[in-house]
């Protein structure tokens, strides 16, 4: 079902979706943006009603993912920090069953080009005439 935002977002906060496809930017510039929104769910019960969690408007949690989240997010140590960043990803590539696809955008004279990436290796390009 395709749908604009006003009826999707409150479908998708209310876990009413089987599937979504939409876009996502990070926050601000940190690994715990992308982190905190889809490896962290700290309670999945439908009670807890944590719709602004990617995680738990999916469904979704990890315990041991939930806890290297949080360690992540609070070492203070730089290489440390980066190193649990890292496992957390590669746990995450291994683990989560749905594909986050990456996308890269650029414009050439009215034409806008993106590119999708699936860990699954897929690639997906198209044109859009602007």
């Amino acid at each position: 079902m395709t749908s604009e935002g006003k009826t999707l977002w409150p479908m998708y906060r209310a876990r009413k979706h089987e599937i979504i496809l939409a876009r996502w930017s990070p926050d601000y510039v940190d690994p715990h943006s992308n982190a905190d929104a889809f490896a962290h769910n700290p309670d999945n019960r439908m009670e807890a009603k944590l719709t602004g969690v990617l995680a738990w408007r999916n469904a979704w949690a990890d315990p041991a993912i939930n806890d290297l989240t949080v360690r992540a997010r609070n070492e203070l140590d730089l290489d440390k920090r980066e190193q649990l960043y890292l496992e957390l990803q590669g746990k995450m590539q291994t683990v989560v069953r749905s594909p986050s696809c990456f996308s890269r955008m650029s414009r050439t004279r009215g034409v806008r080009t993106c590119r999708a990436s699936c860990p699954d290796r897929i690639s997906i390009w198209c044109s859009i005439e602007t």
